[in-house]
């Protein structure tokens, strides 16, 4: 029974899965890239995007540098993958809801050996008021100002090939190198915003240059003080570097036999 026991303990340590994350750089038509993240200028305004996260994050901030307002068309702006246009706007409704406690007391008299006492007697009920909003077609960003738009995420699942390894050791690792012409995703969004007497159509645009399968030690290190020198329970893995052009999926897989 014992040697049972330990061959299923080492047939089950074997096939334990570990954690994986591809990891996709992208280029841009005529966007910078800095620490802050990759930027689009014009006369009026200025886009910045982080890409960095699950999947990819299209969401932008605006800043307006004009004198007046800036406003943005949702139902006139659109993020496009691969040929395939999604309208920003999606007439979501959202619902908010608020608690208001109602408390009310009373006092009874009750008659004692020694002396008489008060009894207090309290009661408290909770009720909710929930609103719902639709959001704006619109977004109107005042002069000098800045606003968040939502966006919507690049990819949901991980590419596979049959003669790319995806359980690479860390000195196996083997990007995959596209250009614009051979990249299997080629995204933007396109804003269409009104200032002044102008209305302007602005394209963002991306491609990936690269896709690469990380094991997990390669991308991650675990941190167990706070900037501030506080020690933290439990300690946290935080990714070793976030670039704003780039973002990942991650997977479990079964690594290679030694």
């Amino acid at each position: 029974m014992y040697k049972y026991l330990l061959f299923l303990a080492c047939f089950l340590s074997s096939c334990a899965s570990t954690v994986y994350y591809q990891v996709y750089k992208t280029k841009t038509d005529k966007g910078s890239v800095d620490s802050a993240g990759v930027s689009f200028d014009d006369k009026n305004c200025r886009v910045i995007y982080n890409l960095w996260s699950e999947g990819g994050n299209m969401s932008c901030r605006v800043f307006n540098k004009r004198d007046a307002d800036l406003v943005i068309d949702l139902r006139r702006s659109f993020f496009v993958m691969n040929g395939q246009a999604r309208a920003l706007y999606r007439h979501t409704a959202r619902a908010y809801t608020s608690n208001r406690v109602e408390s009310s007391s009373s006092a009874t008299v009750i008659e004692g050996v020694f002396s008489p006492r008060v009894a207090q007697n309290a009661s408290s009920s909770v009720s909710g008021v929930t609103t719902t909003y639709t959001d704006d077609p619109e977004v109107r960003i005042p002069p000098n100002t800045s606003m968040e738009i939502e966006g919507s995420a690049v990819v949901s699942t991980r590419m596979t090939w049959c003669d790319v390894d995806e359980a690479p050791d860390e000195d196996e690792i083997k990007p995959l190198q596209y250009d614009k012409q051979t990249s299997p995703y080629t995204f933007y969004n396109l804003l269409t915003y009104a200032v002044a007497a102008d209305t302007v159509r602005s394209e963002h645009r991306f491609y990936v240059s690269s896709i690469t399968n990380f094991p997990k030690s390669m991308l991650k290190r675990e941190v167990r003080t706070t900037p501030c020198g506080k020690t933290l329970e439990p300690s946290r893995e935080i990714f070793v570097n976030t670039p704003p052009d780039g973002f990942f999926v991650k997977y479990d897989t079964v690594p290679k036999d030694e």
